[in-house]
This record gives structure tokens, C-alpha cells and sequence, in this order.
């Protein structure tokens, strides 16, 4: 953004000299007095409005028309009046606008659609002139900068200094330009980042294909640091780059293998054409780059199985960010074309790579050699086509995967040795490996490089590897394996694998093998990342399992070599180890018919003698028949076991362990595997199904397969025990999955030793129309019971496996009317109906299949898991009636809460607490409603009756109250300092508080629950420093209680998301006490904050009061300099192209000029932060006076303003609410009576997607 202030080089009166010029050369219209439409008087000018206003509008419609004329006409006249006066502003904006606007009134009355967008622009335009008033009160320095600064924000976002608007009455030409400039260019980037939204979401890029091509240049920067630049010398490259060659060709290819450097040589081309793009506004002359790589194939999931599509789009989605022509004609593209089944040839047609529209278009593809080799053809063959000289591709792969081609290539290997070397040195370097000066440490570090540098092969991952492994012995201090190591490294590479392999087993016992090559399995062939808890679920279902040290620490100690634990907490294999432990199976499988020889004896009853003299007379009758025993060798020379993994044998031991997994008792160790087990049992199974050769599967595994599913259909019983594992399975709606299990059921092996009526059923169900329907019936009247009469889990997942099970196709093939009475094989829901329809035909199916089977009805807790249903699925209404009928009182006022009746609420809640003022979950549900509802009398009055009923010698009624509070994460702060606050008014109800929180503290240490120990701790602390009178000794400090608060925290819980939120309140808090005992005079503490604040990031509570102490004692400049990174944060925040982080800027603001006594400048920065809000009653008058009729949906669709959107901004506020009408809507058609009529909601949705284009208008 320009300076305000500085010398204008455009005048105002040109701007709009011009803007009369673009209007004349559109419409042949003139706004000038002297042109084809003549202004008309104020006088004329109001009438005009009145008048052409009030043929369509009521009584009160038309006196709102003569008031916003009134404002509009008054502001033109005050802006004729200050432009009159200014010394620079000798233009005249009244004339201007008074021609354009009376234009606008001449338009034929007749045009019924043009009035009503007229009646639009002046109620738009009646807020902006009716706020003009402020020009009035130009003499009124302080008024006009704060009046200016946030309309000015409100009405086009603008950034800069905002105090700095005021002293422009003299200067305006060049800082009105400037300021237009810059709210231009945020208006460009905002509607670029739209149009790139919609073409991601249009071609279906998710985050993590854009990740790899959005991204590359912040991540490049660290990957190619410092850059390759020995490309730029050889002719390979300048022809690529210049099309000098004689026979040119587009493309250019860089061979190497793993490790050798491409990523990083290719991001350094990226790099590269990025510094030498040429900088013009004329999009022709512009060069284009493009970068996509393709990620290494990891047999997950989330594996990309398309991924040249892929590709393609990801560069044309970043072409389209470069240029703006190209963006619109992708934009047009994703309008008319669905993309999901396209193929690679058909995007690079459609998306028109070659058609010229710059300077020079370059497409990077890195890792080519991770490609399927039908792929790598399948590239090849559709870039081969490229003929324009404009477009030219770069490709970085093995040379393997390049050997087809006769298209110039460039070997890595041949040119890297020199940043292989300088690799080696950086990375002694920074590691502060054998700095020292001496000759000694000089040859050593010369000696590594050599030889890690001879050893490497030209591999930066070999040699990165190496150098661990150096770095090891050099930080033990283990000179004498250093020097084995280096001698190792001399010889082939062979020999240090072997070593390197050899070292790392005998490190390791029989145990520890056998446990790292489940962790392999688990790691190599699962479908999924693991975490480290999952993993030790998974070691738990081996036999005789058990471990004794957590298996984090295990990876960071004796199993480091092989394996890591990555950022978000899963466990991967380092680079390199899978070559050596994922080994093929080279004998076949042991199998039952492979010739034995057992041998049995036993001896009874015989004493020391007779054993003896048998022993004897078997050695003498082997040695004189030639019958031999072999020699047992020593036991230091028995083969061990090695690390090594077999897909097909892993694949087959999961399956394994799902099957004794369903057989187990539930227990927590194994818990956390359950859901993996039975999310992908299936694909497992379906490897297994393509084994051959040596990997063949036996007859017995066959048969344990077969039998295992036969159980999982035919006695479902392990889906009760283990139903918080299998809830969150697709098996129903996963044709993959079901065909998959019928295979293995029609196999002939896998259910060879079934029963004869087991085969029978089989058969019977393949036989039948809906077979799939009948194969799932037992597992679904299962889970029905587990849906409405049991209370085990929350009843949402039965409710969609039943959902989704009545989808299937009937087994009788008919479809039931609703009002048949069918049989349950016959009933069915249908897609379309609403979500309240298929719940009760859910119901109505459950009802018939439990009465056949003669299960008892549970009425209550039926009509409760209903309710439930529909309180989840946010059918609140409905969810209402439920509960009406069984009068469940505390959620009957919960719902009638999140209606926004509060009277209702506290009756249900109070009936529910007088019913049983036992109930711990009412009177704290009481309680939080007079919090919420401000009755203080009330909320204290229930405090101390609960203090005066004890429940046994050591606790009253207070300490379950106070522990139900800890439990409440969101809420623990706020309920617990209130109750605290409540019940210091009493001395004697203050001392019990204390007594029952010691007790709650007690109970929570030995149960280990943290998260509910450190409220505890914090709120005992706050109780004991500002509400106890007793004394209190050094230990039982408040000082010592937080600080025993913090320990618990950083010892106890892991989690680091719950680890930061709790220590953030307690920082808070000491933070506070360090500030009080400053401002007491009490010395250290200042030191103690400092220390504090610098352990923490952002704009922590220390740092706050911090600046606020030396605010207050007469150091404004100490107090400047810790907040001013923080200011400069805000400020940046608030230049970006985007308003999304406004919110947060003006938050910091706030927060850092409240504490310098800044009360103006904090002022608005509070009105800015509301600014930038949705602001709920100007949305509920625009609504009602659009709508012109009450809607009930208008107030709950903007009570989502009071949650989910409360702390978005405008932008986000508005999407929030069209997905909230979206939903209301959904529900709409099983309340309404009258079918005649359109939804409501409908038109509330359309109106909010009417607001949302208004805004994209102004952005």
C-alpha cells in the first residue's frame, strides 16, 4: 500500500474525469449537467425516489424510502460542501453523483426486475451516506479519525494506518490512489483464491495432492538449501531452456537412483526458472512453471490410485493461479465437465497444456520411477505428442524407467560428487562433529568424508545413513567400533550391510526379534499408519505377550536403527531398512502332509537303576545296528532368528489375529487395534485370495479362515463384545468387502470341515434373491438390539449399519409400501426419504424382527435410544417428542435450551432435581442453568444444601458436584470458579469446598485421571490464595499447589494437545501471581514471568502482564518492546490478501494496547474485532424485511451465530449459516402439513447465498 501523504500524481478529479469517460463509452450517456439526462434538484431529486418507491411498498416501506433519501440527498449536499472548501478536493463529486443517480431514476418504470435491484442499491447506499454525517464533525480531530477508521474498514477492508486518514483534507490524489491500488490487489487475491477453491473442489484435489504442488516452493526452499546449480552449465539444460538445438526437444530427463539427489536437484530447476521468470503485467510475456511429484507408493489407503490424473490437475490448477485467462477457461471447464472418470489423455486435452498462451510453460515431474510402469508408459505416450515449442517438461526417475526413451538425459551421479562432499562437512558441521582446529580431529573429519563419500555410491541417502551411524560411535566415544565401522566402509558395500545387519541382531535377543517383526508386519502391510498405542495393541494378541516398557521408548532406544516416530505420532520404517527385512518366501509353506517322526517315552514307577540300565541297553543296541542319535550342537552355534518379514505371511497373520481378536475378551490393551481389525479384515482377506507359488496359502489356514467366517455370519455373538471396534465398519455398503467374504465362503478348501447343515446354509443363502441381505441378517438383528435396548454405546452407529443394511436388496425381491404390513425381509428404506423417515422405518423394522424372535420390550429405553437418534442427528424437535413421552427431564430442558427457551429449560431441569435430589447429573445440570441464566441466589442456595448432606465421614454432596465440574473440559474454569466464588460468602460452606476438592484430588491421583487432577489442583489454589482467611503453611501455599499442578501435567499427560491446554490455565494463573506479588514489592518475580513468557508462543498471559507492570511503574519503553513483535504479528495479519485472520489481529490488538492504558486505541480495536464478525441482528432485520412474512426457521438458523460461528469470520459466518438452512431444510417436509407450499427454509438459504454473492461483489 501507497503512503498516506505523499505527493499525488493522479488527482481525484481525474479519476473521476475517466469514470464519466468508461460510463459515456457504454451507454452514449453523458453525467454531466450539459449531457442527455439532467440532474435533477435535491428537492426533485427526493421526490423522485419517494415517489417511484411507494407504488410497490407499504405504508411503512414508503416512510423508510423518504428517510434514506433523506440521508442520501443530505450526505451529497455535505459532500459538495467539503469539496467546495478543500484546497485539493476542487472537483465537484455532488454534480457527479446527482447526474449518475437521476440517470438511474429515468430507467422505464415498466422494468419491474430493474426496480426491485434498485430498491437494493439504495438500501445499501442509505447506510454508507447516512454514516457521511461524519464529515460534519471535521473540526472534531479525535471523532473524524475514529468514525473514519472504522467505517472506512467496514465499508472496502482497507489496511494501513488508520489514524493517518485524517491528514488527507490536503493531500488526497496519491494516497486515494494508493489506497485503491492496494484494496484492488486484495480483491484480485481474494477472488484468485476463490476461483483456485472452486477449480480444486470442482477436479476433486484434496489437501494432500496439493500438498505435493501448492507447496513446493516454502518447502523447496528448505530442500534445495543450499541449491543445486551445476544444471545451468551443461548444453542438456541451456538447450532445454533456450530450444537452441537444432532438433529440439521438449523434454528433458534426469536419471539417478534412490538417493541420489532428484527431488532436491529438481526443486532447484523449480527454484531456479522461479528467480528468472520474467516480471510483466502482459500475461503473453509471461513464463509459467508447474511442479508435481509423485509420492513414493506406501501400500496405505490413502495411496493415490490415480495418480497421473492427479497430476495433471494439480498443474492445472497452479497454471490457473499464475494466469488469469487460463484460470476463467478452467473455471468454465469444471462448470460443464465432471472429472472423476477421466482419463490422463482426456485431461491433458481438456486442460489444453499445449495451446500457447505465454512466453514459456514449464512442467516438472518429479519421481517418475514411483509410477505403476503402465503409467510411466501411459506419460510418455501422452507427452510424446507435444509439438509447440512454448511447452517443455521436465521428468526426474531411475534410469530404469527411461531406458525406452531417446530423449536427452542428464545422469545425476555424474555431476553431484562436490555437494555430496560439502553434504558430508555441513552435516559434521551442524552436528558440532570434531570441530576442533587440532591435526588430529582435522584428519579424522577428513578421513570420515573420504570414506563415507567413496561408500555412498553418490547417494545422499546412503550417506546420510552412514553418517549416522558415524555420528553414533562419535558421540559414545567409541573410538575402537569407529574405526571398525570406517574399515568396514573400505570394502564393498556388501560387507557393511552384512556388518551393519549383524550388528543390529546382536543387539537383540530372540524376543526382541520376534517382537520387531510384528511391528514390521504391522507397519510394512497395514493399510493405515499406526501410533505407537495402536501397535502395542496389536503386540498384545501374540501369545504370551507382554510388555514391560512402553513401546515408544523401545523405538527411541533399541529398535532407533529400523524404526521412527514421525510428527503426528505414527510409526514408519526408516529410509533403507525395507530393502533388507521385507524378504520373498523362497521354500514352500511347512504343511500338514510333510513326513514326522515323533518319539514318546515314559517312564514310571522305576527308581535311579532300572532308568539307568534302559539307557544302556538303548545306547549298545543303536551302535550295533548303525542307529545313530544326531549331535545336538552347543547352543552358541544354534542358527538365531532374524528380522525379516514375508507379505503374504503377514497379511496372513492379521487375519489371524482379527479371529482371536473376536474370540478375546474385551480388554483396553487390545482395544485400540479393534477398529482397524475390522475396518480392513477384508482387504487383508482379499490378498490372501491371490497367493501362489511358495506364498500359497495351506489347507489349514484355508479351514480356519472358512470356520472363522462362517462364525462372524452365522453366530455374530463377538459384535456385543466388541462392538465399540466394529460400530465404525462399512461392510454393508462395501461391495468390495461382501464379494470378497463370498469367495472365502464358496471356497471349497475354506469350508471343507464345516457341518452338513453349515455347507447347507451357505449354499441356501447364495441361492437366494438379496443373498447379500440375508448373509448380514443375523449380524443386523444383532445390532439392532444393541440400536434400541441396550445403552452400551451411543446409538447413532447401529443406527446407520441398520440404514445402511435396509438398502440392500430385499431377499424376496419385493419392495414393501409404507404402509404394508410386510415381512422384515421384504421392508426397505427408501434413499429419498427424509432422515426422520428412515429413522422410523429403521424403528419399524427393529420392532418386527425382535417381536419374531420373542425379545422383550423394553418401552422406556426404547422410546430414550429413539430420542437419542434423533438429538444426534439434530433433529431436536423430534427428539423432543421422544422424551415428552418418557419424561426425561434433564434432557428435556437441554433441548429446549439449545432452542433458545430458557423458561422451559429451568422448569424440566428443576422437576428433574426435585424428583431425586440425589442425582448428582441433575443438580449439576441445575446448577450450569443458574450460571448461565445469572441467578446467583439460586446457584448458591444449591451449593450449600449440597454441603449440608454428606455421603459418607469424609465428603458431602459438594465433592461429586466438583469432580461432574473437572470432568467438563470446556466449562471445568468457569463452573469451578463460580462455584468457589458462591461459597466463599460462607466461611464453614468454604472450608468443606476445600475439604471435598482434597478428597476429589485424592480420588483422581489414584485413579490416574489427570485431565480431571489438574482442574482440581488449579481451582484448589485459586480457592486457598483469594477466598481462604485460614492460614496457610509453606506446602499448602497456593504457589506450591500450581506449581505441584504443572508437574502433574508435564509427567502424566501425553497427549501434547491436552498437555498445552492444561498448562496454558495454569501459566495463566501463575502468571497472575508473579504480577501481584511484583506489584507487592516482592523481588524475582519480574525474572519468573520472563522466564514463563519465553517457554511460551504468541501473546501469552505472562507476556501481558508483563508489559502491563512496566506500563504502570513508569517504563512504557520496556513494555513497547515486548509487545512490539506481537503488534508487528497483528499488523501483518491485517496487510495479508485475505481477511481471514482479521479477527486474531484485532484480538492482539486489543489485548496489547488495553495494558498499555491505550483505552481509544483498544476501543476500536474492539469495535473492529465486531466488526469483522457476523453481526446477528442486522442479519435478522434484513431477513424479515426480505422474507415480508414470519418464518419460524429465521431465529434458529441464526443461533448457530451463538456457537458454531461465533468466532468466524464475516466470510466463513455466512457459509456456516447456508449449511445450517441446508440441514433445517432437510427436516423440513415430515413437519409440514401443507404440501402446497414451498420449504421456508429454502428461501432464507437463497437469501444468504444472495448475501454471499453481495459480498464477493466488494471483495
Amino acid at each position: 500500500m501507497g503512503s498516506i501523504g505523499s505527493e499525488a500524481s493522479v488527482s481525484l478529479e481525474d479519476s473521476w474525469q475517466q469514470a464519466k469517460d468508461r460510463f459515456f463509452q457504454k451507454t452514449n450517456l453523458k453525467l454531466d449537467s450539459d449531457g442527455e439526462v439532467s440532474p435533477l434538484s435535491p428537492e426533485d431529486f427526493q421526490e423522485r425516489i419517494i415517489e417511484l418507491r411507494s407504488n410497490r411498498k407499504t405504508a411503512e416501506k414508503t416512510e423508510k424510502s423518504k428517510g434514506q433519501s433523506r440521508n442520501i440527498i443530505t450526505a451529497l449536499q455535505k459532500l459538495g460542501g467539503i469539496a467546495a472548501g478543500g484546497a485539493a478536493l476542487s472537483f465537484p463529486p455532488a454534480t457527479v453523483c446527482f447526474g449518475a443517480l437521476s440517470f438511474l431514476l429515468e430507467i422505464p418504470k415498466t422494468v419491474h426486475q430493474f426496480h426491485v435491484a434498485i430498491d437494493a442499491v439504495f438500501d445499501q447506499v442509505d447506510v454508507t451516506f447516512a454514516e457521511i454525517a461524519i464529515w460534519n464533525r471535521a473540526d472534531k480531530e479525535e471523532l473524524l479519525d475514529f468514525a473514519l477508521r472504522r467505517y472506512t474498514h467496514q465499508g472496502s477492508q482497507m489496511r494501513g494506518d488508520l489514524r493517518s486518514i485524517q491528514k488527507t483534507t490536503g493531500k488526497t490524489g496519491k494516497a486515494v490512489r494508493d489506497l485503491l491500488e492496494s484494496n484492488q490487489t486484495r480483491d484480485v487475491e481474494k477472488t484468485r483464491h476463490g476461483d483456485l477453491k472452486t477449480i480444486r473442489e470442482r477436479l476433486g484435489i484434496d489437501s494432500h495432492s496439493q500438498a505435493s504442488s501448492d507447496n513446493v516452493h516454502r518447502d523447496g526452499l528448505n530442500k534445495a538449501s543450499p541449491r543445486s546449480t551445476w544444471f545451468q552449465q551443461l548444453k542438456e539444460y541451456t538447450d532445454w531452456i533456450e530450444q537452441s538445438a537444432p532438433n529440439f526437444n521438449p523434454m528433458l530427463l534426469l536419471a539417478g537412483d534412490q538417493g541420489s539427489g532428484k527431488t532436491h536437484v529438481a526443486t532447484s530447476v523449480f527454484l531456479s526458472l522461479k528467480d528468472a521468470k520474467p516480471i510483466s503485467t502482459h500475461q503473453d510475456e509471461q513464463t509459467l512453471i508447474a511442479y508435481h511429484s509423485f509420492p513414493s507408493p506406501t501400500n496405505k489407503a490413502d495411496d493415490d490410485k490415480r495418480p497421473l490424473e492427479t497430476a495433471f490437475k494439480c498443474m492445472a490448477c497452479q497454471l490457473a493461479g499464475q494466469h488469469l485467462k487460463y484460470r476463467k477457461t478452467l473455471l468454465g471447464l469444471c462448470e460443464k465437465n465432471i472429472f472423476d472418470s477421466k482419463t490422463c489423455k482426456d485431461l491433458w486435452s481438456d486442460f489444453q497444456f499445449e495451446k500457447p498462451r505465454a512466453k514459456a510453460t514449464f512442467l516438472l515431474f518429479d519421481g517418475v520411477d514411483n509410477l505403476a510402469e503402465q503409467d510411466i508408459r501411459e506419460l510418455f505416450k501422452t507427452c510424446k505428442t507435444v509439438r509447440n515449442g512454448h511447452l517443455r517438461l521436465l521428468m526426474t526417475g531411475t534410469k530404469q524407467c527411461f531406458l525406452r526413451e531417446s530423449v536427452p538425459l542428464i545422469q545425476i551421479e555424474n555431476h553431484t560428487q562436490q555437494e555430496l562432499k560439502g553434504y558430508i562437512e555441513r552435516c559434521l558441521k551442524e552436528a558440532d562433529l570434531l570441530q576442533d582446529d587440532r591435526q588430529y580431529f582435522v584428519d579424522l573429519r577428513r578421513k570420515i568424508c573420504d570414506r563415507l563419500f567413496e561408500q555412498s555410491s553418490c547417494s545422499f541417502l546412503s550417506a546420510q545413513k552412514l553418517f549416522l551411524t558415524a555420528k553414533e560411535f562419535i558421540q559414545t566415544d567409541e573410538k575402537d567400533k569407529l574405526d571398525q565401522f570406517l574399515d568396514y566402509t573400505s570394502k564393498d558395500s556388501s560387507a557393511l550391510a552384512h556388518a551393519q545387519r549383524q550388528q543390529l541382531q546382536e543387539g537383540l535377543n530372540d524376543k526382541h526379534i520376534d517382537e520387531l517383526n510384528v511391528l514390521l508386519v504391522w507397519i510394512e502391510y497395514g493399510r493405515e499408519w499406526l501410533d505407537t498405542q495402536q501397535l502395542e495393541a496389536a503386540l498384545s494378541l501374540q501369545p504370551n505377550s507382554g510388555l514391560l516398557e512402553p513401546l515408544h521408548k523401545k523405538i527411541q532406544g533399541k529398535y532407533r536403527r529400523l524404526l521412527e516416530i514421525t510428527d503426528d505420532g505414527k510409526v514408519c520404517l526408516i529410509d533403507g531398512v525395507k530393502e533388507w527385512v521385507v524378504t520373498p518366501r523362497n521354500t514352500p509353506r511347512p504343511s500338514e502332509n510333510d513326513p514326522k517322526v515323533t518319539a514318546t517315552i515314559s517312564i514310571t514307577n522305576a527308581d535311579v537303576r532300572v532308568v539307568q540300565q534302559f539307557f544302556w541297553d538303548l545306547t549298545e543296541h543303536s551302535m550295533s545296528t548303525n542307529f545313530d542319535f544326531k549331535h545336538v550342537p552347543d547352543a552358541q552355534n544354534i542358527r538365531r532368528k532374524r528380522i525379516q518379514v514375508n507379505e503374504i505371511d503377514s497379511h496372513l497373520l492379521i487375519v489371524k489375529q482379527t479371529f482371536g481378536f473376536m474370540n478375546k475378551k474385551p480388554d483396553p490393551i487390545s482395544q485400540p487395534i479393534g477398529a482397524y481389525l475390522f475396518q480392513w479384515f477384508h482387504d487383508h482377506l482379499s490378498v490372501l485370495l491371490t497367493a501362489t507359488g511358495h506364498d500359497s496359502i495351506g489347507e489349514s489356514d484355508k479351514v480356519s479362515i472358512g470356520e472363522g467366517l462362517y462364525d462372524i455370519f452365522y453366530c455374530p455373538e463377538f459384535i456385543r463384545k466388541h462392538w465399540d471396534g466394529i460400530k465404525v465398519t462399512t461392510w454393508f455398503r462395501n461391495r468390495d468387502a461382501i464379494e470378497v467374504f463370498w469367495k472365502w465362503l464358496l471356497n471349497e478348501s475354506a469350508t471343507s470341515r464345516l457341518g452338513k447343515r453349515d455347507k447347507q446354509w451357505i449354499q441356501d443363502t447364495k441361492n437366494r434373491k438379496g443373498r447379500d441381505r440375508h448373509l448380514f441378517r443375523r449380524l443386523a438383528e444383532l445390532i439392532a438390539s444393541i440400536w434400541l435396548q441396550s445403552q452400551k454405546s451411543h446409538p447413532n452407529y447401529a443406527f446407520e449399519w441398520i440404514s445402511e443394511y435396509l438398502i440392500l436388496e430385499p431377499e424376496d425381491n419385493v419392495r414393501a409400501s409404507s404402509g404394508d404390513d410386510n415381512s422384515p425381509e421384504s421392508m426397505v428404506i427408501d434413499e429419498s426419504a427424509t432422515l426422520i423417515g428412515k429413522i422410523q422405518s429403521a424403528d419399524a423394522w427393529c420392532e418386527r424382527v425382535l417381536r419374531d424372535k420373542n425379545q422383550s420390550k423394553d418401552q422406556r429405553l426404547w422410546i430414550q435410544r429413539m430420542a437419542e437418534t434423533c438429538q444426534f442427528l439434530g433433529l431436536r424437535r423430534d427428539a423432543i417428542k421422544y422424551y415428552t413421552r418418557i419424561d426425561i427431564l434433564i434432557r428435556l430442558g437441554n433441548l429446549h435450551g439449545m432452542e433458545k427457551d430458557s423458561e422451559l429449560e429451568l422448569q424440566y431441569k428443576r422437576k428433574a432435581f426435585y424428583t431425586d435430589n440425589s442425582n448428582i447429573n441433575a443438580r449439576y445440570a441445575l446448577f450450569q442453568t443458574y450460571r448461565m441464566q445469572q441467578k446467583t441466589e439460586e446457584a448458591r442456595s444449591l451449593l450449600e444444601e449440597a454441603s449440608r448432606n454428606s455421603i459418607n465421614e469424609k465428603s458431602t454432596q459438594l465433592k461429586p458436584l466438583i469432580q461432574k465440574a473437572a470432568e467438563d473440559k470446556e466449562q471445568s474454569f468457569h463452573t469451578l470458579y463460580r462455584m468457589t466464588a458462591l461459597c466463599a460468602s460462607e466461611s464453614r460452606i468454604l472450608d468443606i469446598l476445600l475439604q471435598d476438592i482434597d478428597t476429589a484430588i485424592a480420588e483422581a491421583r489414584t485413579a490416574r485421571i489427570y485431565q480431571t487432577l489438574s482442574p482440581l489442583l488449579l481451582h484448589k489454589g485459586i480457592a486457598t490464595h483469594y477466598y481462604s482467611k485460614n492460614e496457610q503453611d509453606e506446602n499448602s501455599s497456593a504457589f506450591n499447589i500450581w506449581m505441584e499442578c504443572v508437574s502433574e501435567i508435564q509427567q502424566n499427560i501425553q497427549v501434547n494437545e491436552d498437555k498445552t491446554f492444561h498448562l496454558e490455565r495454569v501459566n495463566r494463573q501463575l502468571s497472575l501471581y508473579h504480577f501481584e506479588q511484583a506489584e507487592a514489592g516482592e523481588e524475582g518475580h519480574i525474572e519468573i514471568m520472563e522466564q514463563i513468557a519465553q517457554g511460551c508462543t504468541g501473546l501469552s498471559p505472562a507476556t501481558i502482564y508483563l508489559a502491563a507492570y512496566f506500563h504502570r511503574h513508569g517504563q512504557p519503553d520496556r513494555a513497547r518492546n515486548i509487545l512490539q513483535p506481537h503488534m508487528g504479528l497483528a499488523f501483518d495479519l491485517l496487510s495479508g490478501d485475505t481477511t481471514t485472520n482479521d479477527p486474531l489481529a484485532y484480538t492482539i490488538l486489543l489485548d496489547c494496547l488495553i495494558r498499555c492504558d491505550d483505552f481509544e486505541g483498544s476501543q476500536i480495536a474492539h469495535s473492529m474485532v465486531s466488526a469483522v464478525r457476523m453481526d446477528r441482528k442486522t442479519l435478522l432485520v434484513w431477513l424479515k424485511y426480505e422474507l415480508e412474512q414470519p418464518v419460524d426457521g429465521i431465529e434458529e438458523i441464526l443461533s448457530t451465530l451463538d456457537s458454531d460461528c461465533f468466532m468466524l469470520s464475516q466470510w466463513d459466518g455466512i457459509d456456516c449459516l447456508i449449511k445450517k438452512a441446508e440441514s433445517l431444510d432437510t427436516t423440513w417436509e415430515q413437519e409440514s402439513s401443507d404440501s402446497g407450499t414451498g420449504s421456508p427454509y429454502l428461501r432464507i438459504q437463497a437469501l444468504l447465498k444472495e448475501y454471499k454473492d453481495a459480498m464477493l461483489g466488494r471483495l
